[in-house]
């Protein structure tokens, strides 16, 4: 799937302070390993020395695997042709060549029985191949008539997968509790089996539902199990995600040095393998980090590299992907028309594969660019279009980030009355969602409303919570700390303490276990920074929540929070 992370995730909000992202936020590639499989048990791969004659195209070999399917059938061999389908449809979905692709599964269900095993692994294509294209609904009618039939067959194997497909699909639409549900069902079959590879396989999308979530901590854990399974087995493609989605996890703890190392960690398998997919999802992560360390220079030549790769392999959603991470690279350097045109292309190129979700993602992105051209008309049409593509699919997570945006707007129209409504009802999503790094902006974009309103006891409020879901999370926090450090130089300290939420901060959710050498750090950075209320205020609440994260030193975690730099 190629739209939002999509990948991989819930956005997390950068260090821009107080701004809620669309679905994945950062554009991402896809974890093809773990999330969208075919269905069926084993596909063939096409014999190189059948399809790939010294000289021909791509299509022309595509088009010669066609023939020996056609003549297969014709033949009485059923069996081969239904292989040889399995590769083409593969081959064609990495084109992005959708429907060619579902007419050829379509075609093969006409030879197959209607309660087969071969039938209900096509039922499962069609299924990821339309929510390839963002058509959910008809995603999940041909996934369960998959469920369905192996229900019928007794399938327990089948049945995981089925379960597991169903979370993925339940994912994307920012249900992210169904998900959970789905997941946690496969898991159980595969347990029961004694499925090592698709335990690895569930702890791992687990994670990244934590990841989603912004429950770092859960996520680490659920990753490293994962990774240690496929590392005990052997399995390197497993080992590159594990890898791959820790150095993200730590990449947005703000760990740069780390997410570089595991970065690289899997580059390195997947040459190895000779991946090029995989290469250019390594690279394309890689930019990431470059342009999140201001080295755009370094992003941009990564970025190519990942784009030259993908339009060698024909590779449409991938290359839609790097069009994106291209503009936003260039809105970045503020050079707006070049970020408008690759916007653009990456618009078209979602418009051509049916990708609905890849048109609300730049829809929204459009609508950001508008926004910072004052052009706030356009900005509205351009939210609007995003949020009813989003509220279509169901993509809680999207739509969410839209009445966000569309907040900021009325807020900058100085219409406060709306905007603290939208404001509000894309908090009680992200609320729901459990997505902490967006809860923390919609409390940011409230106190600022607040101040403007003349509220700042509010405005107290709000800053501190959305402060302390940050530190909770273990993220850089440097934005969030200046914000609240200014608000309480400008009501003085007696009016600040005063309004700290100490109960309040206990109903939103946001206290945290008393690990005393953590805390230490906490006031120790909040007393330089100026707001050491805020540490008194969290041990205060110490012993009632949810721990924070132990993977790092107290030290260490600090500094990274607090935008100091390794210690």
């Amino acid at each position: 799937m190629a739209a939002a992370r999509q990948t991989s995730q819930a956005p997390v909000c950068g260090p821009h302070e107080g701004k809620a992202t669309q679905g994945e936020g950062r554009p991402q590639p896809d974890h093809a390993e773990y999330k969208i499989q075919s269905g069926c048990a084993t596909p063939r791969e096409p014999d190189p020395r059948e399809i790939n004659h010294q000289g021909q195209s791509q299509e022309q070999n595509i088009e010669q695997l066609l023939e020996a399917r056609y003549h297969h059938h014709a033949a009485g061999d059923t069996g081969e042709a239904v292989n040889i389908t399995e590769a083409a449809t593969q081959q064609l979905r990495t084109w992005g060549q959708y429907g060619r692709a579902a007419e050829l599964c379509r075609e093969s269900l006409a030879w197959l029985a209607p309660g087969s095993q071969e039938a209900a692994a096509f039922h499962q294509m069609l299924g990821v191949l339309a929510q390839d294209r963002g058509n959910y609904d008809a995603a999940e009618l041909s996934y369960r008539r998959s469920l369905d039939i192996k229900e019928r067959l007794g399938d327990q194997a089948g049945l995981a997968h089925s379960y597991h497909q169903l979370g993925i699909l339940a994912d994307a639409r920012g249900d992210y509790g169904t998900a959970e549900t789905l997941y946690r069902r496969a898991l159980e079959i595969k347990e029961r089996r004694g499925d090592q590879a698709g335990i690895a396989t569930s702890y791992h999308q687990l994670g990244i539902l934590a990841h989603k979530r912004g429950d770092y901590g859960t996520a680490e854990t659920l990753y490293r199990r994962a990774l240690d399974i496929n590392e005990r087995l052997g399995d390197q493609t497993g080992m590159v995600a594990g890898y791959q989605e820790l150095g993200i996890l730590v990449h947005r703890q703000g760990d740069y040095d780390t997410a570089e190392t595991l970065y690289h960690r899997a580059l390195e398998i997947r040459e190895r393998l000779g991946d090029q997919a995989g290469l250019a999802n390594s690279y394309h992560e890689l930019s990431i980090l470059a342009h999140d360390r201001g080295d755009d220079d370094s992003a941009q030549t990564l970025s190519r590299r990942s784009l030259d790769i993908s339009e060698r392999l024909g590779d449409q959603a991938r290359m839609a992907l790097s069009y994106n991470q291209l503009a936003i690279l260039a809105h970045h350097r503020v050079d707006y028309d070049t970020a408008e045109t690759f916007y653009h292309r990456s618009l078209e190129t979602f418009e051509r594969l049916g990708d609905q979700a890849g048109l609300a993602l730049n829809y929204h992105k459009l609508g950001g660019l508008a926004l910072d051209r004052e052009d706030y008309d356009t900005a509205e049409t351009l939210y609007r279009r995003a949020l009813e593509i989003f509220e279509r699919l169901g993509d809680q997570a999207g739509t969410g980030a839209s009445y966000h945006q569309l907040g900021v707007l009325a807020h900058l129209r100085a219409d406060y009355s709306t905007a603290e409504t939208f404001y509000s009802q894309a908090l009680g999503i992200f609320e729901r969602l459990g997505n902490q790094a967006n809860m923390a902006a919609s409390y940011s974009a409230l106190a600022r409303l607040s101040e403007a309103l003349g509220n700042p006891e509010r405005a107290v409020v709000c800053r501190v919570a959305a402060l302390v879901i940050r530190l909770k999370m273990g993220v850089p926090a440097t934005a969030y700390v200046q914000a609240t450090a200014d608000l309480r130089r400008g009501l003085g300290r007696e009016r600040f303490r005063a309004a700290l939420p100490r109960q309040g901060l206990v109903k939103v959710g946001v206290t945290v276990r008393d690990r005393s050498s953590w805390w230490h750090w906490v006031g120790f950075a909040a007393g330089r920074l100026g707001v050491p209320e805020v540490g008194d205020c969290a041990r205060a609440l110490s012993g009632a929540g949810a721990g924070l994260p132990a993977t790092r030193s107290s030290r260490g975690r600090m500094c990274l929070i607090w935008g100091h730099g390794p210690c």
